[in-house]
């Protein structure tokens, strides 16, 4: 601006450029802190801390899908929390059906504990919980990604002595309803992923890859539980079900979900969700399921708080001219 007026003839002292030097180092001070704000966001959604996972709904975005009861309907609120339990390690705590089980198993990551499934005493009943967005978590080309992993930590309890095990499920949609044999079907697929290992109040860790890791196919048209049972890079390969996840149609399929479940046929069974680790949630964070406890300040909202620090820095500078 100085060198403008001089070009033009203007008359200034010398006193004008020592100010307006002055103020092209507070403007180049209050950029750098605006920078440094910028920065320290983008670290932290960058470097996503582990969450931790102590009740349904909230901003943590995990909530029941398809919970029954023993007849088969939908739970309502009151019964879903009776199915779905975030327990401490041992702890005893009713069943969904009025029973005592054995207390839950101890040795949960950091002792925080874990939620536990329930899968009432009937094989019409049924317990879902899962991670939903139905904008689309990712492209379902993802899970045949070198860069795709799944772990998570489960146990089961022994009583009564059956090998009921959690289902690890992962969803896709398109958003259409042309699908299954009279195409007026929801198009909405689901792999169903249940660990071979049948280890009973003992802590087990199932880790999946596009190569490791068999899943049964659920949704319109596919044949489910019946089968076959495959890893998802050799769906991928499949002759009928493999477009579901191409990513070269117009009408390509996001994953929208991610959860565990108990059931159907899998009466009286009691399972527990220590922890999940995936590429696809949290940055590969870990998502830590914990008994509830008093709310704690996470490493993200610290951040939050130097941010706003630093804003009121720059805001103060602002004034000061």
């Amino acid at each position: 601006m100085a060198r403008k007026l001089l070009e033009a003839g203007a008359d200034l002292p010398a006193s004008f450029f020592k100010v307006s030097q002055s103020m092209v180092n507070a403007t180049l001070s209050t950029h750098r802190l605006a920078a440094a704000v910028l920065m320290l966001c983008a670290m932290s959604a960058a470097n996503a801390a582990p969450v931790v996972v102590s009740q349904l709904g909230g901003a943590t975005g995990w909530t029941s899908g398809d919970t029954r009861t023993v007849t088969g309907a939908a739970s309502n609120a009151a019964q879903i929390a009776s199915q779905i339990q975030f327990l401490g390690d041992g702890v005893v705590s009713a069943d969904a059906n009025g029973g005592t089980p054995d207390a839950s198993l101890n040795g949960s990551h950091l002792g925080k504990g874990a939620v536990r499934l329930d899968g009432m005493a009937s094989n019409s009943g049924k317990t879902d919980i899962g991670y939903l967005n139905m904008n689309g978590i990712a492209g379902a080309n993802a899970l045949v990604d070198s860069s795709f992993s799944l772990s998570f930590r489960h146990a089961r309890d022994p009583n009564p002595n059956q090998p009921r095990t959690v289902g690890q499920s992962i969803s896709i949609a398109n958003g259409l309803s042309n699908c299954g044999v009279t195409n007026n079907q929801s198009c909405y697929y689901t792999f169903s992923y249940v660990d071979p290992t049948l280890g009973a109040n003992t802590w087990l860790t199932a880790n999946i890859t596009a190569d490791s890791g068999e899943y049964y196919l659920y949704g319109a048209g596919a044949a489910g539980g019946a089968g076959p049972r495959k890893t998802l890079a050799d769906w991928a390969l499949d002759a009928t079900w493999g477009s579901l996840l191409n990513d070269d149609n117009v009408d390509d399929y996001n994953v929208v979900r991610l959860g565990f479940n108990i059931g159907s046929s899998s009466r009286f069974g009691l399972v527990y969700v220590d922890w999940l680790q995936t590429s696809l949630l949290n940055g590969g964070e870990m998502i830590d399921f914990a008994a509830p406890t008093p709310a704690q300040v996470p490493e993200p909202q610290t951040l939050a708080l130097v941010a706003v620090a630093l804003l009121g820095v720059v805001a103060a500078r602002r004034r000061s001219r």
